[in-house]
Parts: C-alpha cells; structure tokens; sequence
C-alpha cells in the first residue's frame, strides 16, 4: 500500500513539474533532513563550552529564527525559539545555541519534538536547568484555513527552584 503512494506521487511530480524538479526537491530534502547525526554538532558545541566562574543568574538567548519539517504533511514550519537556563559549572557561547537550534530543526519532526530535543540537548551538554520555548507557523493550517496561526510549545529540563522558573514564565 505504501509503495503505490509513493508510486502515485511519484507521477504527480513528474507529471506537473519541469524535467529537474525532482533532482532539485531531493537536494533540497537533503538539506532539510541533514540533522540527524550529532557528531559535528558535538564536536562544534564542544569548543564553544566555557568555565562558569562568576555567572549565577538567568541566561536568556531569543529569537532564534528556524525551519523544519513537519512529520505529518511534509510540509514546513518556521518560527522563532527562546531559550533559558542557569548556568552552574559551564557556559556556552550564543552562536552556538543557534547552531544548535538550526542542526536539530532539519529533521521531519513534530514541534513538540524539536523543543523536546533543544532543551535536552543543551541540558547535557551544559549540565543545568533548561527552558526551551518554539513559536512557530505551520504551512499546512496556513493551507488548510488561510491564517497565519502560531503554536507554542515549551519545556523546561532539570531541576528548577520554583522562584526561577516563574521568572523564566514571566519573561517569556
């Protein structure tokens, strides 16, 4: 059964798109899809981990722009992330929290998903509470309904003392 849609999507594109559209979509798919080994995503973040020595206080890192692929309707959604946390023992440079968020972001996944997987990327790696927070659009509702409609997923990982985590809510 599966293979007779992909059969008849197969013609679909052929049928209705210029002779390399197809070689064009793949490339592109391949891009979109490149973040699934974490190997040079851990070897990047390792070099932007720095010793916390006198930083006892919140850490916000906003707007940080992305797209991805949604699971259900391989159609993409876009939006921004918020990111907080409470560094103890290590900190991590601001370039690397959108290297982060862009590397995770090219898979197909649900939004609930990728918040999932920032917050506890960024908690293993920095060994601290973590709060993530994604807005985003959906182009399939864009399609289905023609309104622009935001969806907001948030995570916090680790151990949270509840004065911090209502400023996190707070600010956020």
């Amino acid at each position: 059964m599966r293979s007779e849609h992909l059969k008849r999507a197969e013609e679909l594109i052929l049928k209705y798109t210029e002779e390399r559209t197809p070689i064009r979509f793949l490339t592109l798919l391949e891009n979109f899809t490149s973040g699934y080994s974490l190997r040079a995503l851990d070897k990047s973040i390792s070099t932007g981990i720095v010793k916390n020595k006198s930083i006892n206080h919140l850490i916000f890192v906003e707007d940080i722009r992305f797209f991805s692929l949604c699971k259900h309707h391989l159609m993409p959604f876009y939006g921004t992330v918020k990111i907080a946390y409470f560094p103890k023992k290590s900190l991590l440079g601001i370039s690397k929290f959108v290297r982060i968020v862009n590397h995770f972001s090219r898979r197909f996944q649900l939004q609930e998903e990728l918040t999932q997987n920032i917050a506890n990327y960024l908690h293993q790696k920095l060994n601290c509470p973590v709060y993530t927070k994604i807005t985003a659009t959906h182009t399939c509702t864009l399609l289905k309904t023609s309104q622009a409609i935001n969806f907001t997923t948030q995570v916090f990982v680790g151990d949270w003392f509840d004065e911090i985590r209502n400023e996190v809510i707070s600010r956020t």
